[in-house]
């Protein structure tokens, strides 16, 4: 992967909203097309997540859940998404229970597409291993 063919920003202010100040935070993700990448079926294919987002096959993931997504524009060439920034506790380390929850969280994912929930039908999903 190239510098050039990807990109991530983080946009961050303060709001006034019903009168009080808040803080808000966005996530933008940009794509450039890479001719290398560009079959669907290439396992990096350079518009699968700009199209996971944009398609709704990240609304209702089993489990888990996928940042939220404000908007997206498709230039041709190049993709752009703003993504919810998702917060983490960088300062502190997990509890051994948060990696237990993190792990059931994960595993109720993969195991609803094996047990009773059909695979999404996206040509832009890779289905080879």
């Amino acid at each position: 992967m190239s510098p050039d063919t990807r990109a991530l920003f983080r946009w961050s202010g303060r709001a006034e909203v019903d009168g009080v100040e808040r803080d808000w935070s966005l996530i933008l993700k940009a794509w450039r097309r890479d001719p290398k990448t560009d079959d669907a079926s290439h396992w990096n294919y350079w518009k699968r997540e700009f199209l996971a987002y944009t398609s709704g096959v990240l609304d209702e993931l089993p489990g888990i859940s996928a940042p939220r997504l404000f908007g997206a524009s498709d230039q041709g060439d190049v993709v752009f998404a703003w993504l919810e920034e998702v917060g983490s506790d960088r300062d502190e380390r997990w509890p051994t229970d948060r990696y237990v929850t993190t792990a059931l969280h994960l595993g109720r994912f993969n195991g609803a597409y094996v047990a009773d929930r059909a695979l999404p039908d996206a040509p832009f999903l890779t289905r080879r291993s």
